[in-house]
């Protein structure tokens, strides 16, 4: 029997870390003028925008590690980001490896927080920054995230979704069923909308899945709103957006560009109009022509009496071109849930950030195509209510990801405020490779709110 220790939203990994010295990462094999006031005089000033590589010959503890850089520039400011890759095969690694650039300051060297990445111990590490011509960097260094600050890294992956390989094709018709043993993203709190009139997730709320298959990418979105508001004119399909839809965008090279969408990036819109279920393109930048897509799969189902319409899309890789789960362990991916009244007003849900209010793909989510192999690391979160009263027993799910099979575990649900463990109670499940499911019950009898 195995144990796993189980908390709440965070990610299970080993928290016993060792500093490095800073200076552990040397600079390799770049081209560039030194500068002789570095600490070292090892300093490159960087002839021309583009990737440099560090690596350690003494691989870190396993775990999580905040990646810093002490640099500056010489004509303005410039900016620097850094991935984790297997220095053996040039693999990038997930879970920090594409960070959103940070900007650097000229004048004196400064100490510039990068990213947080997280090292399984079962590669030899190299981290590589993508940085602008003119950047200068004396070193890189890596600390450990102490275990208090882990809790902090619940928020990040709030943003991750494993997406599950289906075994068949589901049925497009509207009926998410097929989807309920999926983990769901909820979007039901005040930090997901963007509508200034909101009453609360009745009021409006989305929870949406993502699957794939060797032929597609499937979406799954059913959205709480009273009034379903839908485009009466097809041909102005290319302003769905001010209508209840859904929008979606992805960045398949994952590179997260800051400044607009790239010849990566996918924006997709599915909705409801009065000639029927319609999928539309506002943006490839691979070349496929932008409006409405036919090559694809979509149903909507509405449910008067629940207030809930479902969205049911199945789009082909041929639709995302650099795009693939069998070449690819990933991609960025946001989903924004647009609502419209009968007055024409109201607002929109989002996932991240990243379409609604400036086109940003270095904001979205994280999606992983979850398989047997390829994520070597295993992943715990649990969805729940976010009050519960003392009166009654508590339910909740816990979605446990593993990319081999575990058999039964036994481990703790654990209940923290201000960093202090409250209450604990026992979990126990059969792990299997993939994502499992694990209900859970819990009382909450005795404590105080808050």
């Amino acid at each position: 029997m195995r144990y796993v220790c189980i908390v709440a939203l965070l990610v299970l990994m080993p928290c016993a870390f060792a500093q490095l010295p800073r200076g552990e990462y040397p600079l390799r094999q770049l081209g560039g003028t030194k500068d002789p006031t570095a600490s070292d005089g090892k300093a490159r000033t960087r002839d021309r925008d583009g990737t440099y590589c560090w690596w350690t010959s003494v691989p870190p503890e396993p775990g999580f590690w905040e990646v810093h850089v002490l640099a500056r520039t010489l004509n303005g400011p410039g900016t620097v980001a850094v991935g984790l890759f297997d220095r053996r095969t040039n693999e990038k690694k997930p879970h920090g490896s594409r960070q959103t650039q940070v900007a650097i300051d000229s004048g004196a060297y400064k100490d510039y927080y990068v990213c947080t990445v997280y090292y399984d111990g079962t590669y030899g590490p190299r981290l590589s920054d993508w940085s602008s011509a003119g950047l200068m960097v004396d070193y890189v260094y890596i600390k450990p995230v102490a275990k208090t600050e882990v809790r902090d890294l619940a928020d990040r992956f709030r943003k991750v979704y494993y997406a599950p390989q289906l075994p068949a094709p589901p049925t497009i018709d509207g009926n998410l069923a097929e989807y309920s043993a999926l983990p769901p993203i909820v979007l039901a709190d005040p930090e997901h909308v963007r509508v200034s009139d909101w009453r609360g997730p009745s009021d409006l709320s989305a929870t949406f899945y993502v699957a794939w298959d060797s032929d597609s990418l499937y979406l799954a979105v059913a959205v709480n709103d009273d009034d379903m508001v839908i485009l009466e004119d097809p041909a102005a399909l290319g302003s769905v957006f001010k209508y209840d839809s859904v929008q979606f965008a992805v960045d398949t090279a994952w590179d997260k560009a800051a400044g607009g969408y790239s010849t990566d990036d996918y924006e997709y819109g599915l909705a409801q109009t009065a000639n029927g279920p319609m999928v539309y393109r506002w943006c490839s930048g691979s070349g496929l022509p932008n409006g409405r897509v036919l090559d694809s799969e979509l149903a909507v189902g509405r449910d008067e009496q629940t207030a809930v319409t479902c969205y049911e899309a199945a789009i082909p890789w041929a639709q995302l071109l650099q795009l693939h789960p069998t070449r690819s362990q990933g991609c960025g991916l946001t989903i924004l849930v647009n609502d419209r009244d009968e007055e024409g007003g109201r607002g929109y849900l989002e996932w991240t950030p990243g379409i609604a209010l400036a086109k940003n793909p270095s904001a979205f989510g994280e999606l992983y195509f979850a398989t047997d192999t390829g994520i070597g690391e295993i992943r715990t979160w649990i969805v729940a209510a976010n009050e519960y009263s003392s009166e009654e027993p508590a339910e909740g799910v816990i979605y446990v990801y593993s990319p081999r099979p575990l058999g039964e575990i036994t481990g703790q649900l654990a209940l923290t405020k201000e960093d202090t463990v409250v209450k604990t109670w026992p979990v126990t499940g059969d792990v299997a490779a993939g994502i499992t499911t694990i209900a859970v019950e819990f009382s909450l009898a005795g404590l105080d709110s808050g």
